[in-house]
């Protein structure tokens, strides 16, 4: 509930600078915890194979030969996505800066988004080749990560102007992309513990579908506002 609080707040007010705070420590709190989960010998060894044997989760998966590695990297784009999209507002100065100024924070999401999701192409490549059944959809899911790693990349080499460009769309787009991933990843429990059996087919552009939904939404709502 912490996203749309902050979407349909008045921009740069005080609430929506809270609640997109809060956002962000509860991504990192998913993250980490996350992360946790996945150097648990209990959860590797013992809890995820009786999952995915009774729900079929290697059915899921069966494009990724490292689960682990996947879920990771699912972590480390919610980080990329969530915090580069709160950094553009100081990176243009809250809009009063001529060029677009960047820190450690801004090489570090960058360079460390680009490298995980250059290996997850990578193993994409690798089941690509193995032929397994969503191996396609996994290196669409990495190229586009890389087109929005490598546009922030040229933000950082090149001295960007501000002006004439939106980056109140990049924003958005980027806080979407986070909040569809959540909504998705939800969903997707509510199949797999809550629905029957029949119902638990994995359709994996839903996500995709949710921001590309969002993104149009918030772009025809607050053009307006944002063009003033």
């Amino acid at each position: 509930m912490l996203c749309p609080i902050a979407v349909f707040a008045h921009k740069g007010g005080v609430t929506h600078k809270r609640f997109g705070r809060w956002f962000l420590v509860d991504v990192i709190i998913i993250s980490v915890s996350g992360a946790i989960l996945l150097v648990d010998p209990l959860f590797l060894l013992v809890y995820w194979p009786q999952q995915s044997l009774t729900h079929d989760f290697a059915e899921y998966f069966k494009s990724a030969h490292y689960p682990e590695l996947f879920f990771f990297y699912l972590n480390t784009t919610l980080i990329y996505f969530s915090f580069s999209a709160a950094r553009v507002w100081e990176r243009i100065g809250y809009g009063g800066a001529k060029t677009l100024s960047s820190n450690w924070i801004d090489w570090c999401l960058t360079l460390g988004a680009g490298i995980f999701v250059i290996g997850f192409l990578i193993i994409g490549v690798f089941d690509l080749i193995h032929a397994d059944k969503l191996a396609v959809e996994f290196i669409i899911g990495g190229l586009l990560v890389l087109s929005f790693v490598s546009f922030d990349l040229y933000t950082l080499i090149v001295r960007t102007k501000v002006s004439g460009f939106p980056w109140w769309i990049l924003h958005m787009t980027k806080m979407f992309v986070a909040w569809a991933a959540l909504i998705s990843a939800f969903w997707l429990r509510i199949r797999v513990y809550v629905l029957p059996q029949d119902y638990i087919d994995i359709h994996y552009h839903t996500g995709t579908i949710l921001w590309l939904t969002l993104t149009l939404i918030g772009y025809l709502v607050y053009r307006k506002h944002f063009q003033r």
